[in-house]
């Protein structure tokens, strides 16, 4: 069996984190697409969308929509819209708007109107505990703004799953595991 001093283990899990650090940052995410505006459309429809008719916002323990963020930390989210209807835009063709307006949000939300009935929201830090409420419009081809439909946020978890660094966790863990019972193995033998 190979012995390792103290201080080579050490090195080696520093660098087992750092590696895995890069994997990390090769993640790669889906964005949200922004909204375009047709302006021969523009000219002709001055109507705004209908009522959103539902949002529904995944929370933290729903394991299906959110969870740690594999690519580096952090926490992501997802909003699934029901379409609005409107008198010339597609139910599929239709943009949201997104703004806080209470509570505390620790996730980005888009400036501009972004494509598709299930938005994504990314956050750099790790789950905490938070409580929102997100007002959600609809905008059309010509840019016509409807009504917005308010949803409630929240996490009331608070960590998250995750290893030190972005991954690599059981590596070193393992490494120092290894280094401790051939301590333990000449310990004994010294004993003996």
């Amino acid at each position: 069996m190979v012995q390792l001093d103290l201080r080579t283990t050490l090195l080696v899990a520093a660098a087992l984190l750092v590696l895995d650090e890069g994997d990390a940052r090769a993640c790669t995410t889906l964005d949200n697409f922004p909204h375009s505006i047709d302006e021969a459309e523009a000219a002709v429809d001055d109507t705004p969308p209908g009522e959103i008719p539902a949002v529904d916002a995944s929370e933290v323990n729903e394991s299906t929509q959110v969870g740690c963020d594999q690519c580096g930390g952090g926490m992501h989210m997802t909003l699934d819209i029901t379409p609005p209807v409107d008198d010339r835009t597609p139910s599929d063709e239709i943009g949201y708007e997104i703004e806080v307006v209470d509570g505390e949000f620790p996730f980005f939300v888009p400036d501009e109107a972004v494509d598709g009935t299930a938005i994504i929201l990314r956050s750099e830090f790790d789950y905490r505990v938070f409580s929102a409420t997100l007002e959600v419009r609809p905008v059309d081809r010509a840019g016509n703004v409807g009504p917005g439909t308010r949803v409630e946020v929240r996490n009331t978890l608070r960590g998250c799953n995750m290893s030190l660094g972005s991954g690599g966790g059981e590596a070193w863990l393992a490494i120092l595991a290894l280094h401790w019972l051939a301590r333990r193995r000449r310990l004994m033998a010294s004993a003996a």
